[in-house]
């Protein structure tokens, strides 16, 4: 338990780092000193580091309940990491941001590699799981951008397609259920209190991080 607490620390306070400078990056096409944040979002810092610290210490203290290795646990905690930066900054300019994604990528390629290191007579299996559920969720997700009008992007299809990469396609299609019926859920309740109408669009990420911790807490 010790171990899974100091681990958590680690991972929590550079992770907070990292998030914070990069959404005032992303946000302001600045680079902020670490010293300015800290004077200026002193509080998002630390509820940000509250947040992360929770859902590392969570997931690596019900790994063995779960069956997870600690490299496997460490890549979850990292995914939702990613994750909430991904909807904090969805939700503030509706778009996601492609270094982000591209770290998430990277992250289980190496992953995957030390899986297939570790277990070479899983190579095929580790494979196929992996990349069938990449296919399925791009392909799910752009043909409802073909037909969606605007309301499903390009970032929404790379994101769902980097979840199939990680869960394969079992766990692909639970998170694309709970992330799409919490949305549609949530729509519902924007227009029946009139704050939206049928053409509003909304930020999809943050509905991927509902349905990622969803799976997470359920699986």
């Amino acid at each position: 338990m010790i171990v899974s607490v100091i681990i958590s620390l680690v991972i929590s306070a550079l992770g907070t780092a990292a998030a914070v400078w990069f959404r005032r990056y992303y946000l302001d096409n600045a680079t902020p000193s670490f010293a300015e944040i800290l004077k200026k979002e002193r509080w998002y810092c630390l509820v940000t580091f509250v947040i992360y610290l929770g859902v590392s210490i969570w997931i690596l203290l019900s790994r063995e309940a779960k069956g997870l290795t600690m490299p496997e646990a460490i890549q979850d905690i990292l995914l939702w990491d990613g994750m909430f930066l991904v909807a904090v900054i969805d939700g503030k300019v509706k778009k996601i941001p492609n270094k982000l994604l591209l770290f998430l990528l990277l992250l289980r390629i190496l992953c995957m590699a030390v899986s297939i290191v570790t277990a070479p007579d899983a190579l095929l299996v580790i494979l196929l799981s992996s990349l069938i559920g990449m296919a399925v969720g791009g392909g799910i997700i752009l043909t409802m951008l073909l037909f969606s009008k605007g309301s499903v992007g390009a970032g929404d299809l790379k994101m769902f397609a980097i979840l199939g990469l990680y869960f394969g396609l079992q766990g692909l299609i639970q998170t694309m259920i709970y992330t799409l019926f919490s949305a549609a859920l949530f729509a519902c309740v924007l227009l029946l209190l009139r704050k939206a109408k049928m053409r509003s669009t909304m930020p999809m990420a943050p509905f991927m991080l509902w349905g990622l911790t969803l799976y997470y807490i359920l699986l």
